[in-house]
């Protein structure tokens, strides 16, 4: 949904930006779908 790669979620979650994300166990982080288009609903700018 976002097309952006994996560690630039990494990055978001490190500097407290990005989609709110479920953290299953130390390596398992996954996104609900409301929370990511909840993201991109919020990041909306006018061209």
């Amino acid at each position: 949904m976002l097309n952006v790669s994996p560690r630039v979620l990494e990055a978001w979650r490190c500097r407290g930006g990005g989609p709110t994300f479920v953290k299953i166990s130390a390596r398992c982080v996954r996104y609900r779908r409301d929370d990511v288009e909840r993201f991109i609903a919020d990041h909306l700018t006018a061209a």
